[in-house]
């Protein structure tokens, strides 16, 4: 619900839209201005309401309404990671086609066969794979590795990395994982993705069992 308040304003400080607490900004495509609101104080709420109330400016404009939020603003104020997906492969698994995994001083590449019928490892060693055992062990995994919990790196610090796994897809591209020690706490894994500041926390079981 939004209600108009005043136009042409020439103050917002009493507004709490001199230093807003928050600004939303919406972009139709990558190329277009954004649209959205900067969101200021909020109105000391009346007895029995179960929203909250703050004032509004829609931004580059001088009017300010007031808006109802049946969310608390600190469900709107979000980390990054709390948009991202757990999931952590950012493709279908179906489209993977190489991958190299180097931990332990030692490297692995796999490749799927010329005629898509199967994968092939190349190094160390060259041998066609067993395809139930390849599947359950690595790309059923893949499939579902998801993380426990994300959090920025800024806070969650970054490790040296024991593990890699740089998989590449049909299309060309590719997407990094690299693996920290465990946590000496939960024994979580940290895993980071090549390109994006965050740190999915992964459950030691299924992070070995991909590395191994």
């Amino acid at each position: 619900v939004e209600t108009f308040v005043a136009d042409d304003v020439k103050d917002f400080a009493p507004y709490g839209l001199d230093k807003p607490r928050l600004e939303v900004r919406v972009w139709d495509s990558p190329k277009a201005e954004p649209s959205g609101y900067a969101i200021g104080a909020r109105i000391p709420p009346k007895p029995f309401e179960n929203y909250e109330a703050y004032y509004v400016r829609p931004l580059g404009s001088a009017s300010v309404s007031t808006v109802h939020l049946h969310r608390r603003m600190e469900d709107l104020v979000r980390e990054a990671g709390q948009f991202r997906s757990r999931r952590i492969l950012g493709r279908d698994a179906d489209a993977v086609r190489r991958i190299r995994i180097e931990a332990g001083g030692t490297g692995w590449t796999f490749e799927q066969a010329a005629d898509g019928r199967g994968w092939e490892c190349l190094e160390p060693h060259r041998c066609r794979l067993d395809l139930a055992a390849w599947d359950s062990t690595m790309l059923d995994p893949l499939k579902t590795l998801e993380a426990s919990a994300i959090e920025p790196a800024a806070r969650a610090g970054t490790a040296p990395a024991v593990g890699l796994l740089r998989i590449g897809f049909s299309d060309g591209t590719e997407q990094v994982l690299r693996t920290g020690p465990p946590d000496p706490l939960t024994r979580q894994v940290p895993v980071t993705v090549e390109g994006e500041d965050l740190v999915f926390w992964v459950s030691p079981a299924t992070m070995n069992g991909i590395l191994a």
